[in-house]
């Protein structure tokens, strides 16, 4: 009996150089493909093509930005291309924005084993196993708090 994963595989093999696919990673991708001074002053925003022709990528930068990249128009062309083996992109477009919006980086916070001891030692006492859990979760979520905003 054949698993579902090996079907999956097979059908994902036949489509991942097809435009979408190539689409959603140039999107990913971006800061890898472009050099990081252009990939700060730009942010991909959608890929418009027909068919199977070399489509255009439209950037959202700002106005102060983008006489520069249309300079460079060229350069980011070929490392588009470059980077993919194929002519995906054939010009670009400028969409311009007051603010570029990066994608905010989670931080994962944790608590120190030090602080999970003290939560312990404060709650030993309490008997009513509901009322434990939520002064539990309260302490962990006031602890994580004040890291936070130590943090930023």
């Amino acid at each position: 009996m054949k698993h579902i994963k090996h079907g999956i595989d097979k059908a994902l093999r036949q489509h991942k150089n097809k435009r979408g696919f190539l689409h959603g990673r140039l999107l990913a991708e971006w800061d890898k493909i472009v050099e990081k001074p252009i990939a700060k002053m730009t942010q991909p925003s959608k890929v418009i093509c027909y068919r199977n022709l070399p489509g255009v990528l439209v950037l959202n930068t700002t106005s102060s930005s983008s006489l520069f990249l249309h300079t460079m128009e060229e350069e980011i062309i070929q490392k588009i291309n470059t980077y993919f083996g194929k002519e995906l992109i054939k010009a670009l477009r400028y969409k311009h924005v007051l603010k570029l919006e990066k994608p905010v980086k989670k931080i994962e916070l944790t608590l120190s084993e030090e602080n999970l001891q003290k939560i312990d030692l404060l709650l030993e006492d309490f008997e009513d196993g509901e009322m434990k859990d939520s002064l539990e979760r309260l302490g962990k979520a006031i602890l994580l708090k004040q890291k936070k905003d130590k943090l930023q």
